[in-house]
């Protein structure tokens, strides 16, 4: 037991940077050894064939983050109304948009300029 402490550390070869490391530091990965420098890159070089898996575990923050804001303002309007119509249907939600309607800020000076005179 004693000999392990004094026994060299292995020395191993990034296969993408080159640059010798400890063999405990470095990842195999997709079949070579890649330093913590590297893993990232080595990563990236998949991103077209995991994406669709990556995606699929990441759902909501895709969908719902990512790409939403990517998107333009009136192409996020439209397909919000498409969404909104096809939930709610011909009758619409009236619950929910009466109280939006009643809740927001600039509902009492809407609401007055069209029942005033």
């Amino acid at each position: 037991m004693l000999y392990d402490l004094f026994r060299e550390t292995r020395m191993e070869v990034c296969t993408r940077c080159g640059d010798e490391f400890p063999e405990c530091e470095l990842m195999p990965l997709d079949g070579q050894f890649v330093c913590e420098n590297c893993i990232k890159g080595k990563c990236d070089e998949h991103a077209d064939e995991l994406r669709e898996d990556f995606i699929a575990a990441h759902e909501a923050e895709f969908y719902l983050d990512y790409w939403w804001a990517y998107l333009p303002q009136e192409d996020r309007l439209r397909l919000a109304k498409q969404a909104y119509q096809a939930e709610a249907g011909e009758t619409g939600l009236p619950e929910l948009e009466g109280d939006f309607c009643v809740d927001h800020e600039d509902w009492l000076s809407f609401a007055e300029g069209r029942l005033a005179g």
